[in-house]
C-alpha cells in the first residue's frame, strides 16, 4: 500500500510538470496606440492551438502600467488563409494573409494557471509591482458572467440594475480572491472594481449567434466591462 501511495505520488508530480514544462508563453511586439505606448501581448503556445485568452500589457502616462485581457469567443476551428487584425494572437501584418492557429478554448481555472504564467513572463519586461489596473469584459469568463447574471436577474427582477448592483455581484464570486492569489506575488492587491464604462447587458446565449460569439457556452451571462484598480500590497 505504501509502495502503491510512493507510485501515486511520484507520477502526480511528473505530471503536474510536464504540464507546467509544456507551457510557452509567446511574446508580441504591438503598435502604440494614442496615449498607450509599450503595448506588449502575452498568451500561452501549445503544440497545435495558442490559448482563447491574451494578456496586453501597456504604458499611459509618464509612469502609469495597465493590462487588458482580451478572450476571443469566437469561432476557433479556422485553419484557412484569412486577413487578420493586428492584435490577433497570431497575427504578422493587417495587410498580409496569415494562416491561422486554431485557438485553444480553456476553462476558468486553466485561465487562472495562463494568467500566473503571463504574469511571471511579463514580469521581466516591467516592473509588475507598478501595475495600477486591469480591464477586461465580464463575458471573458462564461462561470463569472453567468453567477453574476444569475444573482442580478434574482435580486432584481426586470429592473434594470446599477452599476453598483452589479459590482456587489462580481464581489460575491471568488473573482477578487483568484486574482489576489496571482497578483500578491507582485506585491498587489485588488482595491476596487468598477464598471461604469460599458451598457450592461443582460443576455441569453441564443442571442451572441448573430454577434458571432457561438464559444460562449452557458445559458445566460452579462456583459460589462470591467475596471480593476489594484493597489500595493504592503506599504513601505
Amino acid at each position: 500500500m505504501k509502495y502503491f501511495k510512493y507510485i501515486m505520488c511520484v507520477l502526480f508530480i511528473f505530471l503536474n510538470t510536464n504540464l507546467h514544462s509544456q507551457d510557452n508563453v509567446a511574446v508580441k511586439q504591438l503598435p502604440d496606440l494614442g496615449d498607450l505606448t509599450r503595448r506588449m501581448e502575452f498568451y500561452v503556445e501549445s503544440e497545435d492551438s495558442v490559448s482563447a485568452y491574451s494578456f496586453v500589457f501597456y504604458k499611459y502616462g509618464p509612469t502609469m502600467l495597465g493590462m487588458s485581457i482580451h478572450c476571443d469567443l469566437d469561432s476557433k476551428e479556422s485553419d484557412k488563409e484569412a486577413e487578420v487584425l493586428p492584435d490577433d494572437t497570431t497575427a504578422v501584418s493587417k495587410f498580409q494573409k496569415a494562416k491561422r492557429t486554431k485557438y485553444k478554448k480553456n476553462d476558468y481555472n486553466t485561465f487562472l494557471h495562463e494568467f500566473s504564467c503571463c504574469m511571471k513572463r511579463a514580469s521581466s519586461e516591467y516592473e509588475l509591482s507598478e501595475l495600477k489596473q486591469i480591464l477586461f469584459e465580464l463575458t471573458c469568463f462564461q462561470d463569472k458572467s453567468y453567477e453574476v447574471a444569475k444573482s442580478i436577474i434574482k435580486n432584481n427582477n426586470t429592473r434594470k440594475p446599477t452599476y453598483s448592483e452589479v459590482e456587489k455581484a462580481i464581489n460575491n464570486t471568488s473573482l477578487k480572491k483568484d486574482f489576489d492569489n496571482i497578483l500578491k506575488q507582485y506585491d498587489l492587491k485588488t482595491s476596487k472594481i468598477i464598471c461604469g464604462d460599458s451598457p450592461i447587458i443582460i443576455f441569453r446565449r441564443t442571442d451572441l449567434t448573430d454577434l458571432g460569439k457561438r464559444n460562449y457556452d452557458r445559458e445566460l451571462g452579462l456583459s460589462v466591462l470591467v475596471r480593476i484598480r489594484l493597489d500595493k500590497l504592503s506599504l513601505p
